[in-house]
Formats: C-alpha cells, sequence, structure tokens
C-alpha cells in the first residue's frame, strides 16, 4: 500500500476515480463542488487537484484556469474523453496534465508524482492530436454530441429513440424483437455511457445533443 508515502488529492466533479478508492489506498482525499472551495489544511499541502470530466463542458476551461490561480503551486490533473481540441484548450488554461478516463490508480498516482516535479503528464501521442486538432471551429457542445455518438452503437440509438418515445424495457425488447434480458442489458450500457441515471434523463440528453431525431428516430452517423 501507500502508507509511507501518501498522496493528498482534491477531487473536483463527478469522480472517475472515486475518492473512496484512493483512500483505501491509504492516500488522503476529499471531493469538491467547485474550485473556489478547495481550501488546503495548513501545513499539509495537495499533491494534486484530480479535474474530473465526465462530459465535455465549456465551463472546465474556466474552472482549471480558476483552479491554477487559486492554487499557483498544485498541479490540476485533468481527467476525462480524450478529444484533442478540448484537451488544448484545458492544457492552455493551465492544466499540468490530461489523462483518460480508463487510467488506473496507480497510474494516476505516478503521474501526480511526476506534476509535483513540475512535468507535464500527457501521453506524446494525444499531445500531437491536440496541437494538430484543426478544431476551433468545433463548439464543446458539438463536440460533445460527436463524442456521445461515437460512443454509441447502432442498436444503442435505436434503444435511445424507444426511450425517447417513452417505451419501456419489456416494450422495447417487444419491438427490437429481442429478450427483456437483452434490453435491459443494452439500455444498461446506454445510461453508463450518457451519464443518465433514469431513462427520463436519458431522453434528456438525447435532446440537448439532437442524438435522435423528432419521432424517437436515432440520427444517422
Amino acid at each position: 500500500m501507500n502508507a509511507a508515502n501518501p498522496l493528498r488529492f482534491a477531487v473536483l466533479g463527478a469522480p472517475v476515480l472515486h475518492t473512496t478508492a484512493l483512500t483505501r489506498r491509504r492516500h488522503q482525499a476529499a471531493t469538491y463542488p467547485g474550485p473556489g472551495l478547495i481550501v488546503p489544511a495548513r501545513g499539509r499541502p495537495l499533491t494534486a487537484v484530480l479535474f474530473s470530466l465526465d462530459t465535455v463542458d465549456d465551463t472546465a476551461a474556466g474552472q482549471v484556469r480558476q483552479l491554477h490561480t487559486a492554487l499557483p503551486t498544485v498541479p490540476v490533473i485533468v481527467i476525462g474523453w480524450t478529444d484533442p481540441a478540448e484537451v488544448l484548450e484545458l492544457l492552455s488554461a493551465g492544466a499540468a496534465g490530461f489523462l483518460p478516463h480508463t487510467t488506473g490508480l496507480e497510474e494516476v498516482e505516478h503521474a501526480c508524482r511526476l506534476a509535483r516535479t513540475g512535468r507535464a503528464v500527457i501521453s506524446a501521442a494525444l499531445l500531437h492530436d491536440a496541437v494538430a486538432s484543426p478544431d476551433h471551429a468545433t463548439s464543446p457542445h458539438d463536440r460533445q454530441r460527436q463524442l456521445l455518438l461515437d460512443a454509441l452503437t447502432t442498436r444503442e440509438l435505436k434503444v435511445l429513440g424507444l426511450i425517447c418515445d417513452g417505451l419501456g424495457t419489456g416494450e422495447i425488447s417487444v419491438r427490437l424483437k429481442i429478450t427483456v434480458s437483452t434490453a435491459r442489458t443494452h439500455i444498461q450500457r446506454l445510461l453508463a455511457k450518457l451519464s443518465a441515471p433514469t431513462h427520463l434523463s436519458a431522453a434528456a440528453v438525447a435532446t440537448r445533443y439532437s442524438l435522435v431525431r423528432s419521432g424517437g428516430h436515432s440520427d444517422d452517423r
């Protein structure tokens, strides 16, 4: 474990790496709802701020900038979807690094230790893609829409369309001629990808990002 050399984290956002998982590894971690509420304990400096992004948000760069201003000596490590244009914007705002949302805890620990020494934490391939991105004509909303479309399978988009039509799990299984168990699996995966806890919230995400056409038909990719 890490009892001999514990790290101190402030976790911001909906954590991809849960605070409880960090504390189980003998680190000190606390979750905060906003950047202005992080107040390090006197004499116990933070190792890093883990800023978790489950979605691309056009306020994210501003929050990173606020963190960098308030805690100039504490590296801000962003964890989220690897969208090159968004990565470049976050790094420009003062983030010390960017890790994909699939990064494991040990890799996060190592990255934070490197960041404390002043080193940037980002893969060479992702940095290259970020710098080469033609991007900036594309809005954060449009980038997030494309990320969601890329993440969803054709079948999941069909299921999402039926959810938007108000169908329940049993009705979806009948409509798609699949078992209820299979329909439930598709729905669970769909909700996870949309970070939506309920059918209603999934429909709201679909509406916000125009993932399905009016009438519940899935958008063509």
